[in-house]
């Protein structure tokens, strides 16, 4: 909501007509922010990759989540601030699984897990999501988030054939 009343003072202030700013911010999609995916369990998929944007997905996800259980699937390079990260997607799940999304940035699921103090690491992402729906059953929701590179390789897997 910031960043869009932000994008709105600019258009107004560049003199676009309030009508169109307001037709242009309805028909904004962004995938892998606070992207809904319905199944059993649905899935909330959001890049947060940062101390302030997991703060305000928090809210959110309670929102969202509606009372349901919440299974938070992390991952995040390693280059992130996760000791401010991670306590905060414990804090707003019911339980974490951790992984790895890959590449030379990425931070292990084994490190995560013990930066948690707890949590289940599981790798690669593919085995990570299947265990954090498994945890999440079937009333539950599964919270992916932590990096857009997690998200992109969840979208992946969920992709047919």
């Amino acid at each position: 909501m910031e960043n869009l009343a932000v994008a709105a003072t600019a258009a107004t202030l560049l003199g676009i007509p309030a009508a169109s700013i307001v037709a242009g911010a309805a028909s904004v999609r962004w995938p892998g922010r606070l992207q809904w995916i319905d199944g059993t369990p649905p899935l909330l998929l959001d890049g947060a990759h940062n101390p302030a944007a997991l703060a305000a997905l928090s809210p959110e996800v309670t929102a969202l989540a509606g009372g349901r259980r919440v299974v938070a699937l992390f991952g995040a390079m390693a280059d992130k601030q996760l000791d401010e990260m991670l306590p905060r997607v414990a804090q707003m799940s019911d339980e974490v699984v951790l992984t790895s999304v890959g590449g030379g940035r990425a931070a292990s699921a084994a490190l995560l897990a013990e930066m948690l103090g707890g949590g289940t690491a599981v790798e690669p992402v593919a085995e990570a999501l299947a265990e954090a729906r498994r945890r999440a059953g079937g009333s539950g929701l599964v919270l992916v988030c932590g990096s857009l590179a997690l998200v992109g390789a969840v979208l992946a897997e969920l992709e047919p054939g």
